[in-house]
């Protein structure tokens, strides 16, 4: 049985076939924690998430997905390469494909993306 390290408010995915004897429930997936998920323009919250070959592809060595406000969204990246960019049609493709059509994406190249003060690297932020 693993041991899942877990907090009030996060959310998770109930898995349908529930195989283990001692509980009636059973994770699929978690989500994340209620802070760090997205909310879009009309209320609805989403768990935000890229896939990281595609942002490699793109040219990003690491990025973080910070929301700013209830409509936009900031892809900020440390580039592969030292003159790499990313132009903001190809950040916009990306969320609008893989996560959500109803933001606006800014792409932000940074130098750095800072750990949190448990030291852990967050992919995504919310600050709405």
């Amino acid at each position: 049985m693993p041991l899942i390290r877990y907090e009030t408010g996060d959310y998770a995915i109930l898995r349908e076939q529930r195989d283990c004897p001692r509980s009636s429930l059973a994770i699929e997936r978690i989500l994340g924690r209620e802070r760090n998920l997205f909310t879009l323009p009309d209320g609805r919250k989403i768990s935000p998430g890229l896939p990281a070959s595609v942002l490699h592809e793109l040219g990003a060595r690491r990025f973080k997905l910070v929301q700013t406000t209830f409509g936009e969204v900031e892809l900020r990246y440390i580039p592969r390469e030292e003159h790499g960019e990313i132009t903001r049609e190809a950040a916009q493709a990306v969320v609008d494909t893989f996560m959500s059509p109803g933001f606006t994406v800014l792409p932000v190249r940074v130098t750095d993306l800072p750990r949190s003060a448990s030291g852990k690297y967050l992919m995504h932020e919310s600050l709405v």
